[in-house]
């Protein structure tokens, strides 16, 4: 990308498509993540719909102190 940000590092989730709607699950939605961080730099995470995820401020708070 222009800014040098990775494809890879950029993780996207339409809520609206019914295909995603496992990600409304904190804990899946925080495995996926997860499983996705490959190394220590930073990611970005783009949740369309955001508020369609329980307890989100949960899995955001458990992401900012994983290691």
């Amino acid at each position: 990308m222009d800014e040098g940000v990775r494809e890879d590092h950029i993780l996207v989730i339409d809520m609206e498509s019914r295909k995603n709607r496992e990600f409304k699950n904190p804990d899946y939605l925080l495995d996926w993540v997860e499983k996705m961080m490959i190394d220590y730099e930073t990611y970005y995470i783009i949740i369309d719909e955001v508020q369609e995820v329980e307890d989100f401020v949960e899995v955001l708070s458990s992401l900012s102190v994983t290691e």
